[in-house]
């Protein structure tokens, strides 16, 4: 097994980069529901973006391996 050895000021890096993101949704779908677009549609773009970061977060750590049935996942994650 690979063990990754991450730096200290790593959680906290990660931290500050999803809360700027989660505060940039906000602005970025007021913005949006303003101009006219379906709440529904901003709901699937931040279900399909969570599911690619999370796909990739997978691939990326070499996970993707350990979850059988991962093709069937992301089918009824995008339905």
């Amino acid at each position: 097994k690979k063990k990754y050895k991450l730096p200290p000021y790593t959680v906290y890096v990660l931290l500050i980069l999803m809360n700027c993101a989660m505060s940039m949704w906000h602005v970025l779908g007021k913005a949006m529901l303003r101009r006219g677009v379906d709440p529904l549609v901003l709901a699937f773009y931040r279900e399909v973006l969570g599911a690619l970061v999370l796909l990739s977060m997978a691939m990326g750590t070499g996970q993707l391996k350990r979850i059988k049935h991962w093709k069937s996942f992301i089918i009824t994650h995008l339905l």
